[in-house]
């Protein structure tokens, strides 16, 4: 008798206590929506911390989500939101790997990178001492987590399940994302022109990859090479380029014939959704490689304003040089590059070697190259260990190639890259058969 009412007992109480937390989050709603919001996400907050590899998987197919849910580009705090859940996962993760035995055991994947990375984390260290200020402090953690972070969710967080799951996700939210470019162009949640082109760049590599020489696995490239067209970022075509030639240098898929295969099958796809797209989208991707500044004839309105463009990113190089030669060691700070006048007022010069040694001093630079250096050595040595060290430095070029003519550390753009280097790096992801 009292095991059966103790059994009734339980499901009523949680009928009561479901009840009332809806009660509670209803009147929330109407008089702070805000904290209701807050409270009725703790479950999955919670679910979330506890699941840092689930979580972590989430953020990655958050990350071509350029809304911004707090603060704006160009502000101290700009949190996207992957970068919140990303912060979940960092919750969750840190307690395991300081004192879980068996997730201990995963940073070693990490040590090698970790000494090339040092150089740089410590002189950010240095210029945040130098230009000591909350703002400085937060561009610096950005920083950070746009780069080392993603290396260790790649190296320590992810299994091969939960890979896979982040890395198909990711391809979902740029097939959104092409298509918000392709029906309406940008917007809040389109986003930038050039960070939405990387977007559907890395989505177009990635795809190579995953497809591993299947042809019906490129079904979904044409919808992001026609996301790409549409953009017109000039960046991300490029960087696009030098990353498959990368690929097919490095046999990036394993062998010649799957990634020749991949390459031919792309310069169709290529060909195919450049003549599909509307005449006034052709003319605008014309433009990006013959602007000159004197322009005449069809398309002439799309030529001139690029031209203009290529114009304000010299006037951009050349306002960095001049900050560079007075500040050489320390740099301005990080995150407080500002240069330019009227029209070329800028937060940016647009080329990250130049932002970096503007903000941090040449040695910010020979640090942040020693870095980049390093891991393109450690991810040649893992390409016939590692399915993802080919698409991982493919993916660095295409992305480091479009910060020599765009920005780099914000929008998300290079968390794809740094992830798949950890992930190369993680033993667990390992081929356990012959490429």
């Amino acid at each position: 008798m009292l095991a059966t009412a103790s059994a009734r007992a339980g499901p009523t109480s949680a009928v009561v206590l479901i009840a009332g937390a809806s009660l509670l989050v209803g009147y929330l709603a109407i008089t702070r929506p805000q904290v209701a919001i807050l409270l009725a996400a703790t479950p999955a907050v919670l679910f979330l911390i506890a699941r840092p590899s689930w979580a972590a998987a989430l953020g990655v197919l958050l990350v071509p989500v350029l809304h911004s849910v707090v603060g704006s580009e160009g502000g101290s705090v700009v949190v996207s939101p992957s970068d919140a859940v990303f912060l979940l996962t960092a919750i969750g993760i840190f307690p395991l790997l300081l004192l879980v035995p068996e997730w201990h055991a995963r940073l070693p994947a990490m040590r090698t990178l970790f000494l090339f990375s040092l150089p740089w984390l410590a002189w950010l260290l240095v210029i945040l001492a130098a230009h000591s200020s909350v703002h400085s402090a937060f561009k610096t953690m950005t920083a950070i987590e746009v780069t080392v972070f993603p290396v260790l969710i790649g190296a320590c967080v992810l299994d091969k399940e939960r890979a896979r799951w982040a890395l198909y996700g990711y391809l979902a939210s740029a097939g959104v994302l092409a298509m918000l470019w392709i029906g309406g162009g940008p917007s809040s949640f389109a986003g930038n022109k050039n960070a939405a082109g990387q977007h559907l760049a890395i989505a177009v590599l990635l795809t190579i990859v995953l497809a591993r020489g299947r042809i019906r696995g490129y079904a979904v490239v044409p919808l992001f090479v026609v996301g790409i067209l549409f953009a017109s970022s000039r960046g991300a075509i490029v960087g696009l380029a030098f990353g498959i030639i990368a690929l097919l240098a490095l046999r990036g898929l394993g062998s010649w014939r799957r990634t020749a295969l991949a390459t031919v099958a792309l310069s169709a796809i290529v060909l195919i959704g450049y003549n599909a797209v509307p005449l006034k989208v052709q003319a605008r991707v014309q433009a990006i490689f013959t602007a000159s500044d004197r322009v005449t004839g069809v398309g002439s309105a799309v030529e001139q304003s690029t031209a203009y463009n290529l114009s304000l990113r010299k006037a951009y190089r050349e306002d960095a040089l001049r900050i560079v030669q007075e500040n050489p060691i320390l740099g301005v700070g990080t995150g407080n590059y500002h240069a330019g006048t009227g029209p070329t007022i800028s937060s940016d010069p647009h080329n990250v070697l130049l932002r970096t040694a503007a903000e941090g001093g040449i040695p910010d630079t020979a640090a942040f190259l020693f870095m980049i250096g390093g891991t393109g050595l450690l991810l040649v040595r893992r390409l016939g260990r590692n399915p993802w060290a080919g698409a991982a430095i493919a993916i660095q070029v295409a992305t480091l190639t479009h910060a020599t003519v765009d920005v780099y550390f914000t929008r998300g753009i290079p968390v794809l890259s740094w992830l798949l280097v950890g992930m190369a790096l993680n033993p667990k992801l390992d081929s356990t058969q012959k490429q």
